[in-house]
């Protein structure tokens, strides 16, 4: 494995990287636009994640425990990981990662569970 050479960011890049991730654009574009690595770009994110600076579409929200409280409720209540990633604005599988972190099964992992039990 090679040691990648550090990278100098200026807030030029930084910025740059901001708005087209705002702008809906993949990492992986984006770092060939600023002209860095993809794993160039992952460092730089963690270093500034550490330093309490996200980018759009970085955001952790599952760290809330509001939203916790509610994707628990919404699962336990019977609604599909589709339809609470609808509710809440995620996508499905997020909710499902996210389920599998609190223990939740959803009903229909439930019903399979039954069938394979007979």
């Amino acid at each position: 494995m090679t040691k990648l050479a550090r990278i100098n960011w200026t807030p030029a890049m930084i910025e740059t990287v901001r708005l087209e991730r705002a702008g809906g654009i993949k990492w992986n574009a984006i770092a060939f636009s600023v002209g860095v690595s993809l794993e160039s770009l992952r460092t730089m994110r963690r270093r500034m994640a550490a330093q309490g600076v996200t980018f759009p579409g970085q955001v952790n929200r599952m760290f809330d425990a509001n939203m916790q409280r509610w994707v628990a409720e919404l699962i336990r209540g019977g609604k599909s990981y589709y339809a609470v990633a609808g509710e809440v604005g995620v996508d499905p599988d997020t909710v499902a990662i996210w389920a599998r972190k609190m223990g939740l099964i959803s009903r229909r992992a439930r019903a399979l569970k039954c069938q394979a039990q007979i």
